[in-house]
């Protein structure tokens, strides 16, 4: 028999109030504990090994009817261990770097702020008496190419640094930590930002940004801090 790993507690937390359970899928509880940590555990099921969409969904759901009322260390799908007394040793090997992250995530949750804007773009027209030599550009005419392409990719982060900063200025004081990332298809860029927020100022930082009329800000969470841990701790396997 195996077991999944879900998340990292602080040791002295109990069970929560109310447990989610699914039909079908193993219970997950509080099956380890130190004197500092404890590991949200369920047994490892033959579909665990190839989970399907609503399986890897069903996880999250866990992790997060935990994070309701604790700190959680979400850990990535898959981290298996082959008894509960592995699971306890690799809580006492690694107590220290999970016992400070824990003591940060304390009492805060993961919020999420998204914009979503045009990237630049030549729109320069091809003149037509070159069309027919604009497949095989002349060196000039790459360098010059080049420099449009640079320059529009320098005004798109431009633009998202900007946005970055207002942001972060709105929400000024409501927030612990933030991180950025940004994606950009079909010359759309999509900005979001991760908050570390208190839990208790969740709605007073929604609000702080919502307030923004000058664009289209789509606000998420509470999530359990997926963005604040390091990928190896998400990453575990044993």
């Amino acid at each position: 028999m195996s077991f999944l790993l879900y998340g990292i507690v602080h040791g002295d937390r109990i069970e929560p109030r109310e447990k989610l359970r699914f039909l079908g899928y193993p219970r997950a509880s509080i099956m380890a504990r130190t004197t500092r940590l404890g590991a949200i555990v369920s047994k490892l099921s033959p579909a665990d090994a190839d989970p399907d969409v609503a399986r890897l969904l069903i996880y999250s759901k866990i992790i997060e009817s935990f994070n309701h009322e604790r700190a959680v260390i979400p850990m990535r799908y898959g981290c298996r261990f082959k008894t509960i007394g592995d699971i306890a040793e690799f809580l006492k090997r690694e107590q220290g770097p999970f016992g400070a992250l824990l003591d940060e995530l304390d009492g805060r949750v993961e919020m999420s702020a998204s914009v979503a804007f045009d990237d630049p773009r030549d729109d320069r027209a091809t003149p037509p008496s070159r069309l027919l030599s604009s497949a095989m550009p002349t060196g000039m005419g790459y360098l010059a190419g080049r420099a449009r392409h640079y320059s529009l990719v320098d005004q798109s982060g431009a633009r998202r640094e900007e946005v970055r900063k207002s942001l972060c200025a709105m929400a000024e004081g409501k927030f612990m930590r933030a991180i950025a990332e940004h994606s950009s298809h079909d010359r759309k860029s999509m900005l979001t930002i991760h908050f570390l927020v208190p839990r208790a100022g969740v709605a007073e930082f929604s609000r702080a940004l919502l307030a923004d009329r000058r664009r289209s800000i789509e606000v998420s969470g509470p999530w359990p801090p997926y963005n604040f841990v390091s990928t190896k701790t998400r990453a575990l396997t044993i």
